[in-house]
């Protein structure tokens, strides 16, 4: 299956694409957190724990941008998962809305092991949250039908257990375990579709469409962080 990679700005890239040409988005944007870990590895410092480009506080008006340009270049009656926190997704949800997605649920990934965030008078996190929205249609378009059941089954829970990646593991804070981005994959896309990650990071998605038969198309804005995933992208053709 073909990939394609992009060491650029989302924005810019979606601005390039065919309005219709994408089956499936899966990414993990930017928060809006200012995100930044002080926990260190054994294996050292990861690069993103110095913050993650694009996640300053105020990023709600360029996620808005890449929102609208997901739903353009997405097929009518298609999907897009997007992982967030709650509290970023609550104004990231509006944006969905304003821009004529149908959000249909908001998934829990339960991680088998809590994360970083507030440790004063705060419940130590355990899960994340997946906006799951689809692209609105018409008459004449057909919703998207997926051409073999996952599991031989029509409906699955709205938690989803899959377990974190472990700090020796991760190139990426925000890295995702594979099996959780297949399950979503296999979910919303059938073979030699079209799965595109406009927040790469990892790229994990990439991965995981690759292995699953699906095309990819996939941007990372920070170099270095791009660098890591070519390599991690080339690596796993092989395995």
């Amino acid at each position: 299956m073909s990939i394609s990679i992009f060491n650029e700005d989302c924005l810019k890239k979606l601005k390039s694409m065919e309005d219709n040409s994408v089956d499936l988005i899966v990414t993990d944007p930017p928060y809006g957190i200012d995100y930044n870990n002080n926990r260190r590895g054994k294996n050292g410092k990861i690069k993103t724990e110095d913050g993650i480009l694009n996640d300053g506080k105020d990023n709600v008006g360029f996620l808005s941008q890449v929102i609208k340009e997901c739903y353009r270049v997405l097929k009518d009656g298609h999907h897009i998962y997007w992982f967030g926190r709650f509290d970023a997704l609550m104004k990231q949800g509006i944006e969905f809305e304003n821009h004529n997605f149908i959000i249909k649920n908001s998934l829990i990934w339960v991680k088998n092991n809590h994360g970083t965030g507030d440790l004063l008078y705060s419940y130590a996190p355990k899960h994340e949250i997946i906006l799951y929205a689809i692209k609105r249609t018409t008459k004449k378009v057909k919703p998207f039908k997926l051409k073999k059941l996952e599991d031989g089954r029509t409906r699955h829970n709205d938690i989803l257990e899959y377990s974190k990646i472990t700090k020796k593991d991760m190139v990426h804070d925000h890295q995702k375990p594979l099996d959780l981005l297949s399950f979503l994959i296999k979910k919303s896309s059938n073979e030699g579709d079209i799965v595109f990650d406009p927040f790469m990071g990892s790229g994990q998605t990439v991965i995981a469409a690759n292995k699953l038969g699906r095309k990819t198309i996939g941007c990372e804005l920070d170099k270095e962080i791009f660098e890591t995933a070519k390599e991690r992208i080339e690596e796993s053709k092989s395995e």
